[in-house]
């Protein structure tokens, strides 16, 4: 494995096989709208391969601006090489390709597909501060809405309010003081705040209530269950915003 440390925005990712002649991995670093790839190449072989030539394309709005440059490697050596990309929203990338390297017969080039890299832009949401007035005016500019339906087993609501809270990393805009957890209320409303790496933020509404089930059995003896129901509204700026945040709420149970 390479000697390259990881800071706090950087992912690995294998990019080929052990049993490949090259086994490569790539150190994704995300600098705000700028993402650099350090690509690790591992010569796995007994001979020198020349002419290794990495060939990167995209999905979604990232777009490569520099492109690894071609090396050789001896025989049980490895490298690093660099590939610049742009980003132009938070919607969700891949990054896929191939790399080449010549023979040393001179014919064909051997080629190698890679695994592709699935890049979440929001995968570290932040909490933030809003004050009530500015969530009401950002709430009615934002024209991206998603919505989400609760889905978890946790029975009390503030609790799920505040795991909520803490599995997203969103802040609590509203005061939980005023809803006490051992009190016979059974609904409960909750505003979230939180923005993006990219500075992009987010709206969300909680509704829940606490329902109880009926015995649908019929079995006398048997009790009632109680489950929280509800829906999450999201409100941001853009799409993609919406989308991801969206699919992480589901992830909350």
């Amino acid at each position: 494995m390479s000697d390259i440390k990881k800071d706090i925005d950087s992912k690995v990712y294998q990019l080929t096989g052990f049993s490949d002649a090259i086994y490569a991995e790539a150190f994704v670093e995300v600098h705000h709208y700028d993402i650099i790839l350090k690509i690790v190449l591992m010569n796995r072989t007994n001979k020198t391969l020349p002419n290794i030539n990495f060939e990167l394309m995209t999905q979604g709005n990232l777009k490569v601006v520099e492109k690894p440059i071609p090396i050789t490697l001896r025989a049980d050596s490895s490298a690093t090489i660099k590939a610049s990309l742009k980003v132009s929203s938070t919607d969700n990338g891949v990054i896929f390709g191939y790399l080449t390297y010549d023979s040393a017969s001179g014919t064909e080039p051997t080629m190698l597909n890679i695994n592709e890299i699935q890049i979440d832009f929001i995968n570290d949401l932040l909490p933030a501060s809003c004050s009530e007035l500015e969530f009401k005016k950002k709430w009615a500019e934002y024209e991206w809405e998603n919505k989400v339906q609760v889905n978890t087993t946790i029975t009390n609501l503030r609790e799920f309010v505040e795991h909520f809270s803490t599995s997203l990393n969103v802040s609590i805009m509203t005061k939980l003081e005023e809803a006490d957890s051992q009190s016979d209320s059974s609904f409960l409303v909750a505003n979230f705040y939180t923005k993006s790496k990219f500075e992009e933020d987010c709206l969300l509404n909680m509704s829940i209530e606490r329902v109880n089930l009926a015995n649908k059995s019929g079995q006398p003896g048997l009790k009632s269950e109680t489950k929280i129901a509800g829906l999450i509204r999201l409100r941001a700026k853009t799409e993609g915003m919406a989308l991801c945040v969206g699919e992480k709420c589901k992830l909350v149970r």
